[in-house]
């Protein structure tokens, strides 16, 4: 009667045997998860990542074939098991930054969300059925050779079997990750962070030193921390570069509180972490620009890659015979560099302010939010005078000319007010009273602003359909340029 008990011991089995391969074939991802989850370094460092997936194999075949007390002790193992598994889980939903924890290799999510809590859960109560088997003996084996059991149970455990396997396998939302087109000989965008010493912007391309390293790393990576761990020592060995951490301050916490120690030196903060969604798609990624901004290198991804970046930083000059013949001649005077015009950087870059419109779905959007990928275009209209139907009108063609942005119509009047031909599809913002407006300075109708992809005001306002249409063009122009060559 109780025989459909039998279904928890297989699931914790099948759970258990899946974990422990997949753990096998990503052994460094599994002593990554122990330093990214924040466990005891002694307990990293210790032989347990290696045995953990053998411990797990070794359970996953004895809640097979068990019986007895054997099956007992293996089931209280795997409950206490998961137990641990749940209130690491749960400890790390606390950390200030994002963890991944690698808990099934490569398989199923590796970011540690309440959805994994939520997994770890309905494991610890399937854990609790098969410690019931064992209890009831209820076994593998000896179901094997009984009838079945009630067609009711073991619909119901079934049920549970799917659950627990979506849960573990399946995929949460996907996450939208912006992938780089950066290639070296390519510019880097214009793009602004924080100086963790001084608070101070720092503007790429304007970096001082010929060759810098923008090393993208998170806290609640494991391989990020080993190489940050060792950053103190890269850079002693390979001085021709300055190496400098980016970290997205939406996770990174106080930076007095960064371990190790090394990520704090030379650091730099990410606003919002919208430079990093632009440009990097996985941690820790490395890119080599020099003082223009110019990347000397193909970005670096992965632990490995990153240590060979940087180690090409530091050319050993071949040894080349002393000749005394005639003294050198005078070097030819240095071509002096093109100071940029002065109206280039007269334009102080603001944070971009809180608000937030409706947009072409329906849902509300901050204004960080519609820039968390690139930045964005507002062509702001509060009526329907001629310069501002020119102005709506001309929105579908300038969203043609900027494909790179997001080239949005701004609009205080709600968009199924506005005629036809003055709403572009899919590209209309609603802002509710003009509070959107109000808060960037947005007066005349039409005018236009561009809102960077790190946080910051990137250019305008500008007023009038004539100064939009100049800005529009200026920005494709800097665009162009920036584009790698084909």
């Amino acid at each position: 009667m109780l025989s459909f008990l039998v279904v928890p011991l297989v699931l914790c089995a099948a759970v258990l045997l899946v974990s422990g391969v997949a753990k096998l074939r990503e052994p460094q991802a599994t002593r990554d998860a122990f330093l990214a989850l924040r466990l005891p370094r002694a307990l990293a460092d210790s032989p347990a990542p290696a045995l953990l997936p053998w411990g797990e194999l070794a359970l996953g075949v004895l809640l097979l074939v068990g019986t007895g007390w054997l099956l007992l002790l293996a089931t209280a193992a795997t409950l206490l098991l998961f137990v641990g598994y749940l209130l690491v889980i749960a400890r790390a939903l606390g950390f200030d930054e994002k963890v991944s924890c690698n808990c099934f290799g490569k398989l199923g999510e590796q970011g540690v969300t309440r959805r994994t809590l939520v997994r770890n859960a309905v494991l610890v109560a399937t854990g609790v059925l098969a410690v019931a088997a064992a209890v009831l003996h209820v076994s593998v084996p000896a179901t094997l050779l009984d009838a079945p059991g009630t067609s009711l149970g073991w619909l119901v455990m079934a049920a549970l079997t799917g659950a627990v396997a979506l849960l573990v396998l399946g995929h949460g939302p996907a996450t939208a990750s912006a992938t780089t087109s950066l290639r070296a000989g390519s510019r880097l965008p214009w793009v602004t962070f924080l100086d963790v010493a001084t608070g101070a912007p720092l503007r790429v391309p304007e970096t001082p030193d010929e060759k810098t390293v923008l090393l993208f790393v998170s806290l609640g990576c494991g391989s990020c921390v080993r190489v940050l761990e060792v950053l103190a020592d890269l850079r002693a060995a390979h001085p021709g570069a300055t190496i400098r951490p980016v970290l997205s301050d939406t996770w990174a916490g106080d930076p007095a509180t960064w371990e190790p120690a090394a990520a704090r030196t030379d650091a730099l903060l990410d606003p919002h972490g919208n430079i990093s969604q632009f440009l990097v798609e996985w941690t820790p990624t490395a890119v080599l620009v020099d003082a223009q901004g110019v990347l000397l290198a193909d970005p670096a991804v992965g632990e490995a890659d990153v240590r060979a970046l940087i180690a090409s930083t530091s050319g050993t000059p071949a040894t080349e015979p002393v000749v005394e013949t005639q003294p050198d001649p005078e070097p030819e005077p240095r071509r002096p560099v093109e100071e940029p015009d002065d109206d280039e950087f007269s334009y102080e870059r603001t944070t971009i302010p809180q608000a937030v419109v409706v947009d072409a779905d329906g849902q509300p959007r901050t204004l960080h939010e519609l820039t968390s990928r690139t930045a964005a275009l507002l062509v702001s209209i509060n009526c329907l005078c001629s310069t501002s139907r020119e102005a709506a009108a001309s929105v579908e063609r300038w969203r043609e000319q900027l494909p790179q942005l997001e080239v949005r119509l701004l609009s205080s009047m709600k968009p199924e007010t506005l005629p036809e031909g003055l709403r572009p599809e899919g590209a209309v913002a609603y802002d509710h009273a003009g509070l959107t407006q109000k808060a960037l300075a947005l007066h005349g109708s039409p005018s236009a602003v561009l809102l960077g992809a790190d946080g910051l005001l990137a250019g305008g306002p500008v007023e009038g359909a004539e100064a939009i249409e100049q800005f529009v063009a200026d920005i494709a122009e800097q665009l162009a340029e920036a584009a790698p060559a084909e």
